[in-house]
């Protein structure tokens, strides 16, 4: 499987293109039913199964791998005639490409587990479930999750009771650097130093310089002095 962040993005578009909705905007207004019976309610509407539509080609019950959702693209692709798949093709590329254009997620640490399960619940709380398939518990299904809902979220789409893009960004953010710091000093201690002024002033000039804090700075020294000793 190649660009797990890719599939799940063309697949939901997919999914949004034959249902004419937005599953930002269905999450928020359905908040009291399951998306997971939203979407088998779609399945088994009249006017979803008079069309060709990819929810005809997989089990919402059932776990989804990437290679499993890799395998039902291709399936819809080869279900509809060739001049349509070209166009929807050309289609999704542009919309893929503006995704990658317009979102940076470079602040979503891949490896950063604590980070992960804190932005799962932050959208849960937010009335926003990560996905419209059976969720398993892979940590890299969940990244690429976090990382689909914000690519299908256009810049100038507002969400009731939620906002826009940019604003829920930046409110999730404030909350995740104040959790971050938490987490960094959890296992430090304070403690307090009396020094002359002088060496106070040299330790805001090297603090300055070395653009570090003075605990940063101590902890350097202390390195240093250790790897001196051997």
């Amino acid at each position: 499987m190649g660009n797990s962040r890719q599939c799940l993005f063309l697949f939901s578009l997919l999914f949004i293109y034959y249902n004419q909705t937005s599953i930002l905007e269905e999450l928020t207004i359905l908040s009291s039913k399951s998306f997971k019976n939203v979407i088998l309610d779609k399945i088994t509407d009249v006017d979803i199964q008079s069309k060709i539509s990819i929810l005809n080609h997989f089990d919402p019950n059932i776990t989804h791998s990437f290679d499993l959702m890799h395998e039902h693209l291709l399936l819809f692709f080869m279900s509809i005639n060739k001049k349509e798949a070209i166009v929807m093709m050309d289609e999704l590329k542009k919309k893929w490409s503006s995704a990658l254009k317009n979102n940076n997620h470079d602040w979503i640490d891949k490896k950063n587990t604590v980070q992960i399960y804190w932005i799962v619940e932050y959208f849960k709380k937010s009335n926003i479930e990560l996905w419209f398939i059976n969720n398993n518990e892979d940590i890299d299904y969940k990244y690429y999750s976090c990382l689909t809902l914000l690519d299908l979220w256009q810049e100038d789409y507002f969400i009731p009771e939620i906002g826009s893009k940019d604003y829920f960004l930046e409110k999730m953010k404030r909350p995740w650097s104040q959790q971050k710091y938490r987490l960094s000093v959890k296992d430090k201690k304070s403690i307090n130093l009396r020094v002359d002024k002088e060496i106070e002033r040299k330790l805001n000039n090297l603090c300055y310089d070395l653009k570090l804090t003075k605990s940063q700075l101590i902890e350097l020294a202390i390195e240093q002095i250790n790897k001196s000793k051997h």
